[in-house]
This record gives structure tokens, sequence and C-alpha cells, in this order.
């Protein structure tokens, strides 16, 4: 269930996203989100905007997001 009425911007900045092998975040809002000079090392997607609720019920709608300044990197 989502609240319509509180919807949370994100910043995410500044972080270290290792190892994770699905994803490293999944944005799930409609707030303002940010996304910058992050480091991501992982095998699967760094980030994951989904537009799918139909089975995992883990995503929402996404509107505005800035992604910039990332280092993402695959291990090998």
């Amino acid at each position: 269930m989502e609240n319509l009425s509180w919807i949370p911007d994100l910043l995410f900045r500044n972080n270290q996203v290792l190892c994770c092998r699905a994803r490293g975040i999944l944005i799930s809002t409609s707030g303002k989100v940010v996304i910058e000079q992050n480091y991501f090392k992982m095998s699967g997607s760094p980030i994951l905007i989904a537009g799918d609720a139909n089975y995992w019920w883990e995503s929402g709608a996404v509107k505005d997001v800035l992604i910039q300044n990332n280092d993402s990197r695959n291990l090998v």
C-alpha cells in the first residue's frame, strides 16, 4: 500500500555499494531523487528503476531522477 499524501524524496550521495548480485539500489518513490558521487561494484545492475508492481510489489511511480558523477564497476 502506498501513502500518496506522504511521498519521500531521496538523496543518495557518497556511498559504497559492493558485491550485490541482483542490484545495488532499487528506486521506488515519486519524490525527487538524486543519486550522485557513489561507488558501485557488483555483477548486477547498480541502479534499478522498475515499473513492474506485478508480483514483487517493490516498485511504484518514479518521476524526477538525477543520476550523476557515480563510479560503477562490474565484478569479473
